[in-house]
């Protein structure tokens, strides 16, 4: 049971919650990426996108502490050579609001291009401040730079679905 939420914005794209502590969890891919000592992923679940429609992805965050600048995240759809068949930066809750400890569960319909052939693809993951372009740094466990995002491999894309014909008789 949640209780009404104290915050909503207009379009329903967030909700946030007041509760005791976080619940636990079923993140079906694990994952500690650290992004400038700010917010950690800490999994992700991707279920099967479909060409010319989306890729349903929930991404897991935990806050460390708030940045100094304001950034928002980006998903991109990338093929195994880096070629961009999609992608979304999805408004969500401003890093200027966000408090160590908060757990933001983000569900990401991720745009997959008309004609994206059926596949295996993997998703780019990480933070950018949209007036600069700047990312936050991704760390590896020693707090050096380890990039500026992170791949989730095996992000599937199906064939679309032929739209239903019906027979055409003459007149």
């Amino acid at each position: 049971y949640l209780p009404e939420p104290i915050a909503h914005e207009q379009q329903n794209w967030f909700a946030i919650y007041p509760i005791a502590r976080a619940p636990e969890f079923a993140i079906s891919q694990p994952a500690t990426a650290n992004f400038g000592n700010a917010i950690v992923l800490n999994g992700y679940d991707v279920a099967t996108g479909v060409s010319g429609g989306t890729l349903p992805v929930t991404l897991y965050w935990r806050v460390l502490a708030q940045p100094a600048a304001d950034f928002k995240p980006f998903v991109h759809l990338e093929d195994q050579w880096g070629g961009r068949w999609g992608g979304a930066a999805p408004f969500a809750l401003p890093s200027a609001q966000w408090q160590r400890g908060d757990v933001i569960v983000q569900r990401v319909d991720v745009p997959v291009r008309d004609g994206t052939p059926p596949g295996q693809y993997r998703l780019r993951v990480g933070l950018f401040n949209e007036a600069t372009g700047e990312r936050l740094p991704k760390l590896d466990e020693n707090g050096r730079f380890a990039g500026s995002s992170h791949l989730i491999e095996d992000a599937p894309i199906a064939p679309a679905t032929a739209p239903a014909t019906e027979a055409i008789t003459p007149a």
